[in-house]
């Protein structure tokens, strides 16, 4: 298992992950502002949310660099353990053991573990926590979107007289997920 001094460490990174993905998600809103700004030839709107949407973007790259960074160190922590036991379980077994299972079969056998596991670690969790993040951004801008009055200098849509159903809103954000 995960020794319990890793699992903060582990926390750590996926927060970082989830505030990367929260600012990825928060971005798009400079951009328009910018791009309205842009469009209405406002340069002292353009210079004000200039520095925002560098700073927005910086901290979602450091962010998002430093979460992965703390997950590979705590794949790596967990990986190291897991060989470690691994190794001290293969010292306490009796030369029987070896006389039926062969080497080649055991580093075979831990090395597919360890990839696997790594793979779980790093990646899979990561695009889960990332994918939920944004699922959920989406619904909460869809419902900002529904409720409240536009600030944007090109609106794209009008908004909803009435309020969307959760399902409704769940479903339009997983399509707008999916929208290339």
């Amino acid at each position: 298992g995960v020794s319990v001094t890793s699992w903060p460490v582990a926390l750590l990174g996926y927060v970082l992950i989830l505030a990367a993905t929260v600012l990825n998600i928060y971005l798009p809103k400079f951009q328009g502002e910018l791009v309205g700004y842009l469009a209405a030839s406002d340069e002292e709107g353009y210079r004000k949310v200039l520095p925002s949407l560098v700073g927005v973007t910086v901290a979602m790259l450091a962010t998002r660099f430093l979460g992965s960074l703390v997950i590979e160190v705590h794949a790596t922590r967990v990986l190291r353990k897991f060989t470690t036991d691994l190794f001290c379980h293969l010292l306490s077994q009796n030369l029987a053991y070896f006389d039926q299972v062969s080497t080649s079969e055991i580093i075979m056998r831990s090395s597919q573990d360890s990839r696997l596991l790594r793979s779980i670690l790093v990646v899979s969790l990561l695009q889960f926590m990332q994918g939920l993040m944004s699922l959920v951004g989406c619904a909460v801008s869809i419902d900002l979107s529904a409720h409240g009055p536009s600030t944007d200098p090109l609106p794209r849509f009008a908004p909803p007289s009435a309020p969307l159903p959760i399902p409704a809103l769940l479903l339009s954000a997983l399509l707008a997920l999916c929208a290339p």
